[in-house]
């Protein structure tokens, strides 16, 4: 095989391994912010200003009132309910008694045509399904909060994914970067031979072509990385630029803030929704409950009329009425007993999906631990990789000087070095990514 195709084979892995590392770069979005972009953002900053940037930000305030007015409507049914009533009607036939009564004197007759107003008033004294029916709104207003910070917690995989990206790719171009230069001085020695005849204008071809290459390279990076930015401003409102520098944890802090025990952690937003779901369906059975009690209840009516209390009456006359009033439907069980039961299926429904979502992040975290060995690993590789290319690349810069190797032969440790490097840069953030995952993951916020 000729060098030119091994330099040509060696830089095309070196764009795919910077080009896949890359790969999670987010695509550029409208950025709206028109403050001044900060000097330097780190990614918990980030995060947090992600949640106030979310419209779904505001909707915690939006259930607190929702469950206010909700349960200003349930008082309601404490206070006195006051009606009118008004009603008029002929009847064809009306009572009458067919024998006159002793002394001559003729039983009254009522009148065909009759007539009402009144005033009807009911006030609750004992109604258990009040209190019940307020828990259970309670409840649910505090479950719909805790879906809200469910929902609103896979906003920081975004963040991270944007912030990691933007960083990774940003190092990758530096070091593109810096192999520029070193490509730049080569071709600087070169033309200096080919003007004294020492050297082929292939050799000065060689490098030029390559060195179009790693700026196309370079450029790519610094566009997929400006990208990544352009996103990371969208989701967090915070003015980010090519100058601004993005600030990740440090592998020791990321290390210190997981846990060792995270089995037994339930400190995803998931796990507070699941309980105060919970928490709803025994506020309902609790209601079931009390709506197959007795309720009491006090009555009153005033009016006028024609006739009045006595129906014998023909004259128009006022009248009022007042009592207490028990109400009982025993022959409710049966109905409540049927909606306990559909609760209790809904009870085993709730349980599931919890040991699911529970099974499925074990399962996450597992994937994450030996990803993170994986990568803790080969980063202890890397230094003494990148230490043996540059010593080999030494000796070829100088065999090149004194023209006994070719630029081809040059350009292939050139392109062995900066892989080195691009793999200690691609295992060095990308350990720090899989930690922060890692927290995330299992509900740590990020130091």
């Amino acid at each position: 095989m000729s060098y030119p195709r091994l330099i040509r084979g060696a830089f095309i892995g070196l764009l795919a391994t910077a080009v896949v590392a890359g790969g999670g770069a987010a695509q550029a979005g409208p950025t709206g912010a028109t403050n001044t972009p900060a000097d330097t953002v780190r990614l918990a900053e980030l995060l947090e200003a992600a949640l106030q940037e979310d419209p779904r930000s505001t909707q915690p305030g939006l259930v607190d009132a929702q469950t206010e007015r909700r349960l200003r409507t349930i008082d309601a049914d404490r206070l006195p309910a006051i009606g009118l009533y008004a009603r008029g009607q002929h009847q064809s036939v009306v009572p009458s008694i067919p024998f006159d009564l002793p002394g001559g004197f003729s039983p009254p007759v009522p009148p065909r045509d009759s007539y009402e107003a009144a005033v009807t008033l009911r006030q609750s004294l004992y109604d258990p399904s009040v209190s019940a029916r307020r828990r259970v709104e309670t409840a649910r207003g505090q479950e719909a909060r805790a879906s809200v910070d469910a929902s609103l917690y896979s906003i920081r995989d975004r963040v991270s994914e944007a912030f990691f990206a933007a960083l990774l790719l940003g190092a990758q171009a530096d070091e593109v970067d810096a192999a520029i230069a070193a490509i730049q001085a080569h071709l600087q020695v070169v033309e200096a031979r080919r003007r004294e005849g020492a050297a082929l204008p292939s050799e000065e071809a060689d490098l030029q072509r390559e060195l179009l290459r790693r700026e196309q390279a370079r450029d790519q990076l610094r566009a997929r990385a400006e990208a990544a930015r352009d996103q990371l401003e969208q989701l967090t409102g915070v003015p980010i630029d090519s100058a601004t520098r993005l600030e990740p944890p440090s592998l020791a802090a990321l290390e210190n803030a997981a846990p060792q025990e995270w089995k037994s952690l339930q400190t995803r937003p998931e796990y507070e929704r699941f309980r105060q779901t919970a928490e709803v369906l025994e506020r309902r059975a609790q209601a079931l409950s009390a709506r197959a009690r007795p309720r009491l209840s006090a009555f009153g009516r005033a009016g006028y009329g024609r006739p009045g209390l006595n129906p014998l009456s023909t004259r128009a006359e006022e009248y009022w009425l007042a009592g207490i009033e028990v109400e009982w439907s025993p022959w409710q069980r049966g109905t409540v007993r049927n909606e306990r039961g559909e609760l209790a299926l809904q009870e085993e429904i709730l349980k599931t999906e919890a040991e699911a979502f529970t099974r499925e992040l074990e399962q996450s975290v597992i994937a994450q631990l030996a990803e993170v060995e994986q990568l803790e690993a080969a980063l202890t590789r890397d230094d003494r990789i990148v230490e043996l290319s540059e010593q080999i690349l030494r000796e070829t810069r100088l065999r090149f000087e004194e023209a006994v190797v070719t630029s081809a032969e040059l350009l292939e440790d050139e392109a062995d070095l900066l892989r080195a490097r691009l793999d200690r840069v691609n295992h060095s953030i990308g350990l720090a990514h899989a930690r922060a995952r890692l927290l995330t993951i299992i509900g740590q916020p990020i130091p």
